[in-house]
């Protein structure tokens, strides 16, 4: 069984994947990248893979920085060269 995150704006998404493929773990879906933040940091297990809704109808204040150093800043070097 697979931990999959899903981040998306809204929950058709997480409803198909429930239903086509109820053998994995389903988080989420986070709104925005400070909600998947959360969710990834309370994960019980390591996250095996990530559905990115790339259209989001939220303000452009709850997507994830254009410039992100200060968010690689806060991730240890291993951490970091997976994030890239």
């Amino acid at each position: 069984m697979s931990a999959i995150l899903i981040i998306d704006d809204e929950d058709k998404y997480l409803e198909l994947c429930r239903r086509f493929m109820p053998e994995h773990e389903f988080i989420g879906p986070a709104r925005n990248y400070a909600h998947a933040a959360q969710l990834l940091a309370r994960a019980r297990r390591p996250i095996d893979l990530v559905l990115l809704d790339v259209h989001f109808e939220i303000p452009d204040e709850d997507l994830l920085p254009e410039d992100k150093s200060d968010l690689l800043a806060k991730l240890g070097a291993n951490e970091q060269s997976r994030a890239i």
